[in-house]
């Protein structure tokens, strides 16, 4: 059975838990190399449990954190970030590999979707990575309003959801 959860507040050993599965999720990933996440202690996190187990999970970040998180650090940001609207961004959408083409990712995103509403949110970004993933959001109504390249010259969808 599939359980959706959300935490608001993470103990230091539920952030443990969260970290080996995004570590295992991300660590063939050209992007990840030395992989450690550090979360803000505002970030929102939503699983799908099966069997007590994290098969997916997504993080939720007011734009606020984002950027004072941007401003404190050197990060070269390509975030869209409207700053006369009350927005969130989302990040480190994963499925587990075994768990891939049942739909959990479009149930993750449906559970951001409502959470935020409830929020009173009036818009949630992200950036896609892989067009598997830009498939993902664009079949949950987010519109792409940039595409840049990286450092590796990959390109990078900039989405978005407007309410």
């Amino acid at each position: 059975m599939f359980i959706t959860t959300v935490y608001k507040k993470l103990s230091s050993s539920e952030i443990e838990i969260i970290n080996k599965f995004l570590i295992s999720h991300f660590k063939n990933n050209k992007y990840m190399d030395n992989i450690d996440f550090e979360f803000e202690p505002n970030t929102i996190i939503i699983m799908e449990l099966l069997n007590n187990e994290i098969i997916g999970c997504v993080c939720l970040l007011d734009n606020k954190h984002l950027i004072n998180k941007i401003n404190s650090s050197s990060i070269k940001t390509y975030y869209n970030i409207k700053n006369d609207m009350k927005g969130y961004i989302i990040y480190n959408l994963c499925v587990h590999k075994d768990h891939r083409n049942k739909k959990i990712a479009d149930k993750l995103i449906k559970e951001v979707i409502n959470l935020v509403k409830q929020l009173d949110v009036k818009y949630v970004h992200t950036l896609a990575e892989n067009e598997i993933s830009k498939k993902v959001f664009m079949n949950n109504n987010f519109t792409e309003y940039n595409i840049f390249l990286d450092l590796l010259r990959n390109q990078i969808y900039n989405l978005e959801l407007i309410f």
